[in-house]
């Protein structure tokens, strides 16, 4: 599945379009992630669940975030805790990092993110330590509310509606920053857009009004002995029976 911001999204939050990482990153030599651990069925997929990758800032500093994510792909293929071959490798869905988004795996894909929610979280996880080093900046909470906008209104993931910190699936500390100010925000970005797009549709409404109003005044210009002409007299007519009714003329 693809997945790209809307031109709506990203002028109302002002965040870059998301990045596409999907067959960029480092992974296992021996499987995939769906190769290790399956697919997933779209229907089945109802939660956002929201990580950080505990690596402070500070210390990273000096690295992109093509370099920060092939570290942490590498330190999950290494990684034998769960799979004596390990893990299939960069273990979330969608990266967040300086204000950009990364799409890495396939949210199809079933990867290690939260125990016994595998088969049906969305994981989206943050560059950064927010239980002990790291606070959420602008640029990073729009685009997480932007990437969490754009999941819930994919055509093809019906049931994604909520959206979850690691720590209420889990014990866990992660993701360490307000996680429920995030879905508020999330709430409230998506009122914005609607009652935007409705006033929108309305604009483009009047806008065809005014068009035909314009046409139809120029096939009255024929003559009173053209059969357009008389059509249209009598349209414009009854609009402006209906306006004076109204009090409007």
């Amino acid at each position: 599945m693809d997945l790209a911001l809307s031109q709506k999204i990203i002028d109302d939050l002002g965040v870059p379009q998301i990045v596409d990482y999907r067959k960029k990153l480092p992974q296992n030599k021996n499987y995939t992630w769906a190769q290790l651990a399956g697919y997933r069925n779209a229907s089945d997929l109802d939660v956002i669940g929201l990580h950080h990758d505990a690596y402070p800032k500070q210390y990273r500093l000096n690295k992109s975030p093509f370099e920060m994510m092939s570290e942490i792909a590498e330190d999950h293929i290494n990684s034998t805790r769960y799979e004596p071959k390990g893990e299939g490798g960069f273990p979330y869905h969608i990266y967040i990092m300086r204000g950009t988004a990364y799409y890495c795996n396939e949210v199809s894909w079933r990867t290690y993110g939260i125990a016994d929610h595998n088969g049906h979280v969305v994981h989206v996880c943050m560059h950064g330590d927010y239980v002990k080093f790291d606070q959420l900046t602008e640029p990073d909470r729009r685009c997480l509310i932007a990437v969490c906008l754009t999941l819930m209104d994919q055509g093809s993931l019906p049931n994604l509606k909520q959206i979850k910190g690691h720590c209420e699936l889990s014990s866990t500390d992660c993701p360490g920053y307000n996680y429920a100010g995030i879905r508020n925000d999330v709430m409230t970005a998506r009122n914005r857009l609607t009652q935007s797009s409705s006033w929108n549709s309305k604009l483009a409404k009047i806008s065809e009004l005014g068009n035909q109003y314009n046409y139809m005044t120029n096939l009255i210009r024929a003559g009173e002995n053209d059969g357009n002409a008389q059509w249209s007299m009598n349209m414009l007519l009854e609009v402006h029976a209906v306006l004076k009714e109204r009090g409007l003329l």
